[in-house]
């Protein structure tokens, strides 16, 4: 965290400016702790929840959170794919200047943005990832390291509007519905964590 001079805290991330159809979008990692202390869920968000119709993501399934949790506790090899939140209005970006050749050409993608507990920034892909990250980081104290391990974060832009609703909405569809679930033979092939797909695979061989 950066205190500025009204006092308020911000924090600074790096990250890479890209862009995709008509969506912008930020990559970048952060702490465990500044994941569990600033994302929220988005049905904390939007107060007008209460209608189906406004709903962003499914329920959290609290099995799935402490299952979350405890594999982030018990597994060295814990790795997992990007959050993807939105945050309300673009973020306060700063891109670099001034750079040599031939990098010069990326100095408007690759920067620094700010973001504070005063931004609005909740999950649209990854909820349960971020329940399971709430629930591990509020095992330990604020100084411990382990609430220091980080997750890569892509941060996209969202108008509380009815189309920017609307928008979200569809991005949320198309990242948890579209996606090609793993054959279940090639997690046969490649588990190291179920002992029936173990036992399979020697079987085989």
């Amino acid at each position: 965290m950066t205190k500025i001079k009204d006092k308020e805290e911000y924090l600074i991330l790096p990250a890479t400016r890209g862009f995709m159809g008509n969506t912008d979008y930020f990559a970048t990692s952060m702490k465990f702790k500044d994941v569990a202390r600033l994302i929220n869920y988005a049905q904390d968000y939007l107060v007008t929840d209460v209608k189906i119709s406004d709903r962003l993501q499914r329920n959290i399934k609290e099995d799935r959170t402490k299952e979350i949790a405890d594999y982030l506790e018990t597994s060295r090899e814990a790795f997992f794919s990007a959050l993807v939140v939105g945050i309300d209005g673009m973020p306060k970006w700063q891109c670099f200047s001034n750079l040599d050749e031939p990098i010069n050409e990326y100095a408007n993608q690759v920067g620094f943005f700010k973001i504070s507990q005063a931004d609005k920034i909740y999950a649209i892909d990854g909820q349960h990832r971020l329940s399971g990250i709430k629930a591990y980081v509020e095992k330990f104290k604020d100084d411990d390291p382990k609430i220091n391990q980080t997750i890569s974060v892509i941060f996209i832009n969202h108008e509380k509007t009815k189309e920017g609703i609307k928008k979200s909405r569809r991005l949320f569809t198309v990242l948890n519905n579209e996606a090609v679930k793993v054959a279940k033979l090639d997690i046969i092939y490649l588990n190291e964590d179920d002992l029936a797909a173990i036992i399979t695979r020697r079987f085989l061989e």
